[in-house]
């Protein structure tokens, strides 16, 4: 995986150096339980905590004092080498819960994608990450994936907990829409989100006739969606159906 701009260096990441010009030299420096990369004849840097950037400072300034004509006749890059690993709790409604190691660069929605995903009764919308006993994030996998909003897929730490709870609310979707089935619905929204996430209507589908199937108080209920975006979806099985041109409900 790409190493995001940002990176924090820890325990187990690897470092590559290289040095070019009127002297030539590469050097694999992994970091240290003590924080540090050690340097042959310059010595130890403390670059715990630090970004790939902040650490080439570190270690440019340290091989100065060995390579005199660093800036003026040879120069270094430095880059990320092999990245440590950390391991992720996976808890809740999800296919394989349990412990995964993964690379220190995964996501949340990596860790999500290699335990199958939520389950028959788990939540796409309220994929929670635990740190320290604390809720420090949530995911919302339509927002990710039909939204585009990636800033909610967040970077991990070593003993995070992925907890996936049981849905709220689940809407089931057939007839003459792009997408049927069943999608998971928030507080607040309407049959115009579901629609929506449904990939609206077929070419041939008439969108001026939405049924919605309600189990009311007494039983199921029927009624007629004249405008989808002031009916909110409901914390019961809830049905939306298109009629095709012919008039046949599917």
């Amino acid at each position: 995986m790409p190493v995001p701009e940002g990176y924090i260096l820890g325990v187990g990441d690897e470092l590559i150096v290289d040095v070019w010009g009127r002297s030539s030299m590469s050097y694999q420096l992994k970091v240290a339980s003590n924080g540090c990369v050690n340097i042959p004849i310059a010595g130890p840097v403390n670059v715990l905590g630090l970004t790939v950037k902040e650490a080439s400072n570190r270690i440019e300034a340290k091989l100065k004092t060995i390579y005199s004509d660093l800036g003026s006749g040879t120069s270094i890059s430095v880059k990320m080498g092999s990245l440590k690993t950390i391991t992720v709790n996976v808890m809740g409604e999800v296919f394989a819960p349990g412990t995964y190691t993964v690379s220190s660069v995964a996501s949340l929605f990596n860790v999500l994608y290699l335990c199958g995903g939520p389950n028959q009764n788990g939540s796409f919308r309220n994929v929670q990450l635990l740190r320290g006993g604390k809720l420090v994030a949530t995911l919302d996998v339509y927002d990710y994936l039909l939204n585009y909003k990636t800033d909610v897929n967040v970077p991990l730490y070593s003993n995070d907990i992925v907890m996936v709870p049981t849905y709220q609310k689940r809407v089931a979707v057939g007839g003459e829409f792009k997408r049927i089935g069943y999608f998971e619905a928030k507080e607040g929204e309407t049959v115009e989100d579901i629609i929506r996430y449904a990939g609206g209507f077929k070419p041939y589908a008439v969108t001026d006739h939405i049924g919605l199937l309600r189990v009311g108080k007494y039983g199921k209920e029927y009624k007629d969606v004249v405008d989808p975006s002031s009916v909110s979806v409901m914390n019961l099985f809830t049905a939306t159906t298109a009629l095709a041109e012919e008039g046949i409900a599917l």
